[in-house]
């Protein structure tokens, strides 16, 4: 072999030709650039919300929101977030979202748009939808900026490449939907970003090319190889490499050629950018000259109108002196002419004062004269029924005095009980009717005389106050009236009377017993007097003037039922046992649904008889605190959601629910919470629960701390209380349909001894689903919830009957049980 060959085969060594070679790949890595982040650690970082009555609020590195209905609203980004973000296109929005909710009743979340970019600039807004998944707590969301994935808010259809680079490189909206489902709802956000994503080429295997065989790679060149195969092979190598130069000088001037072009069009751009902009400052030297003389014009006009303005005003100066001349003259005319109306009215009271006086004393007679009569009829009636009761009576008490005709008589016996029940029956109602129409005639009596007492009350009050009586000739002689002097005494006796008799009123009614027999005394003296004078008035009058008073005071006390005659029971055992039977009777839904369809109006039904019947006791059950605890916390669990109130510089949290009916439920030693707004009144009722519960800690240690009796208490006093009574009150009265009256509380008792009660209060309508229409029978629920004698009390009232507002009643009850005569 020539010493040339050797040269170049030891040149193809040094060279590497016959060393290995692998092949050369390209991998890609992506490295992640933050463009704007926020992690919420000192604050709410500028983030807003868009929707009403919506609480924002940042809770450790939370942004939180929460609302109380089905509204949706939105976490709008800071500026950080918007401006130029083109750099983030086939980057990412990556963040945490979680959800607390309630009372969706089981409907579906609301399926809206979940985030929203916006640019005013350019009219784009583009969403994207289905990001969270439904009844999830919690999530991590990752949004790719790629245009397949974004759609038109308006049509839904789905942006290009172009729609998205222009939306981003003028961002003046980043929205990320917070409402998601129907009810309250409370819903955080952690750890916002908006990432660019960087690629960049890198070799992950390097070395050389390594020449192979057809039978085994990696073997080594034989020296004593045939040369001119080896020159043929170097040339081939040589080749394409010089081929692989050649592409590569041609790849590297295409590239230069387009970034030569892409700098040309640039510039261009940038040269139209700047004729437009010289072009705009053009316009707008024009705009400002066409203004600036606009100005002037306008400053020309104002001076014009100054002028104009002062002449107006020393115009109006004059015409407002004239017009206050004028207006003094009305004042002084209108004030005559009121004089003068003043005194005409005043002559016609006088005058019809005068007639009324006359028409009434006569129409008081004609009632009298009534009244009589119908007096007269009904004591003939009750003697009549009293004496038919009294043979009643005998014939029964001589059947009584023998056993073995009473029992063969027994029959007839339960006849004739049942005819004397009608008989006292009608009886009542006769007296019932009677006393309705007395009552008509003494209001109409007590009226027209008051109309007599003024229009003679200077006259009456001369005499009654007079000390010397003997006077009242020369009083009866300014009346000027010939028939009221010769009936005055009268007249004044029968106002006298009128006025003792509201005095027996006040008696009966109040119990003010010396005001009756001071207003008796007088009455007395002043008829005695009277009687005796020389005024001539005669013993008619007097025997008159004593019935009308003795007549008034006996229909009125009629009516307040002092002096009816009570009714003589049957002389047998049986009438006595009778009795007893209905006074120790309860009322039962037949008698109380009779009671209320009798009474054709509100006014027939007696509130204070209601009352008394409210307070009979259908059910009652007593349980001791850990007993109940567990049976109520079984069916109704603990709140889990909580919910924090600013109080001052620091934060206190309590259970949602508790807060939630702190305003419409929660009542504080029988006054509701003091505060403005729902936080203020949430933390003057926690602030009591925690200083009632302290000291009952202090009281009582084996009830636990201060902090487990609050968090007790507040899991029972809340909505749920009522609900727990409310089955209790459906499953004793499983026949009849059920709801609620109007009014139901949860009063927290604690008297500053230690002592801590809860107490819920709530009423119920009963109604029988037989009977379509007519009122309803109420009943009367409530939980005593002694915490320091760990004891619950629970009790339902019978049904008692209600008027067609069923809230008087209700009203009545609680202003009686309340009110400080009434024994709690």
């Amino acid at each position: 072999m020539r010493a040339s060959e050797w040269i170049v085969i030891g040149l193809l060594l040094l060279c590497g030709v016959g060393g290995q070679r692998f092949p050369r790949r390209e991998g890609q890595l992506v490295r992640e650039t933050i463009l704007a982040a926020s992690d919420f650690g000192e604050g709410e970082d500028g983030w807003l919300v868009l929707g009403e009555d919506v609480h924002l609020q940042v809770e450790g590195e939370y942004l939180t929101g929460s609302d109380e209905g089905q509204a949706v609203w939105f976490f709008s980004a800071p500026p950080k977030f918007l401006g130029d973000m083109r750099e983030a296109y086939q980057g990412s929005i990556k963040f945490s979202m979680g959800h607390f909710h309630a009372n969706s009743a089981g409907r579906d979340p609301i399926k809206m748009e979940d985030v929203v970019l916006v640019s005013d600039l350019h009219n784009l807004t583009l969403i994207r939808t289905d990001l969270f998944a439904p009844w999830s707590n919690d999530q991590e969301v990752e949004v790719a900026l790629d245009p397949p994935s974004w759609k038109h808010a308006i049509s839904e259809g789905s942006c290009t490449e172009e729609e998205l680079l222009l939306t981003l490189s003028s961002l003046s909206g980043f929205l990320i939907r917070g409402g998601h489902y129907y009810g309250p709802e409370m819903t955080w956000l952690k750890d916002v970003r908006i990432l660019q994503q960087e690629r960049r080429p890198e070799d992950k295997h390097k070395g050389q090319d390594q020449r192979t065989s057809s039978e085994d790679k990696g073997s080594e060149i034989d020296p004593a190889s045939d040369d001119s195969t080896m020159i043929e092979t170097f040339m081939a190598e040589e080749s394409k490499l010089t081929v692989d130069c050649e592409v590569q000088e041609e790849s590297a001037s295409v590239q230069q050629t387009q970034r030569e072009e892409i700098e040309r069009e640039r510039s261009r751009r940038q040269a139209k950018i700047i004729t437009d902009l010289q072009e705009r400052m053009i316009e707008m030297q024009e705009e400002n000259d066409r203004l600036k003389t606009i100005v002037a014009e306008l400053e020309e006009a104002n001076l014009r109108y100054n002028q104009a303005a002062k002449e107006r005003s020393n115009k109006e100066q004059e015409c407002q002196r004239h017009l206050r001349d004028k207006e003094s003259l009305l004042e002084d005319v209108k004030e005559k002419l009121e004089g003068c109306e003043k005194l005409r009215i005043d002559a016609l009271i006088r005058e019809e004062q005068k007639d009324d006086s006359r028409s009434t004393i006569h129409q008081i007679n004609e009632m009298i004269q009534l009244t009589d009569e119908k007096l007269n009829r009904c004591n003939k009636t009750v003697d009549r029924l009293q004496s038919s009761i009294k043979e009643e009576l005998n014939a029964s008490s001589m059947l009584a005095a023998r056993e073995d005709v009473e029992r063969l008589l027994a029959r007839p016996m339960e006849t004739l009980s049942k005819h004397l029940e009608e008989a006292e029956e009608k009886l009542r109602r006769e007296e019932e009717k009677l006393a309705a129409r007395l009552g008509d005639v003494v209001i109409l009596m007590f009226w027209i005389c008051m109309l007599a007492y003024r229009s003679y009350k200077e006259e009456v009050e001369k005499i009654l106050s007079s000390q010397h009586l003997r006077k009242l000739n020369v009083v009866i002689e300014r009346t000027g009236s010939t028939w009221v002097g010769d009936r005055f005494p009268s007249l004044v006796l029968f106002l006298y009377g009128t006025v003792i008799v509201l005095h027996f009123l006040s008696f009966f009614r109040t119990g003010d017993f010396f005001c009756a027999v001071r207003g008796t005394f007088l009455w007395g003296a002043g008829l005695s007097y009277f009687s005796k004078s020389s005024v001539g008035m005669q013993e008619e009058e007097v025997g008159t003037s004593v019935f009308l008073y003795v007549s008034a005071i006996t229909i009125i006390t009629a009516l307040e039922g002092r002096l009816v005659a009570p009714r003589q029971e049957p002389l047998t055992g049986r009438g006595r046992k009778r009795k007893e039977e209905e006074a120790v009777e309860e009322d039962t839904f037949e008698t109380l649904s009779e009671k209320i369809s009798e009474s054709d109006s509100d006014d027939e039904l007696d509130l204070d008889e209601i009352l008394r019947m409210s307070k009979k006791v259908e059910y009652q059950k007593t349980s001791s605190l850990v007993e109940f605890q567990r049976t109520y916390f079984d069916k109704y669990p603990p709140d889990k959601y909580k919910r924090s109130i600013k109080d001052g510089d620091k934060l206190v949290v309590a259970s949602k629910q508790f807060l939630r009916d702190v305003s419409s439920l929660l009542r504080l030693n029988g006054e509701t919470p003091q505060g403005s707004t729902a936080d203020e009144k949430s933390l003057a009722a926690l602030k009591f629960i925690a200083s009632a519960c302290s000291q009952l800690a202090q009281l009582r240690p084996e009830l636990g701390p201060e902090s487990s009796l609050s968090k007790r208490v507040m899991n029972m006093a809340n909505q749920n209380l009522g609900i727990f009574l409310f089955e209790e009150l459906v499953e004793r009265f499983s026949a009849h349909s059920h709801s609620q009256a109007g009014l139901h509380y949860i009063d927290v008792l604690a008297p500053g001894d230690g002592g801590l009660v809860l107490l819920l209060v709530g009423y119920f309508k009963l109604c029988d689903p037989r009977e379509e229409e007519g009122r309803p029978l109420l009943v009367r629920g409530s939980i005593v919830i002694d915490v320091e004698v760990e004891e619950v009390e629970v009790k339902i009232s019978q049904p008692f009957p209600s008027t067609r507002d069923p809230m008087l009643v209700v009203q009545h009850i609680e202003r009686n049980l309340h009110s400080p005569s009434s024994p709690s």
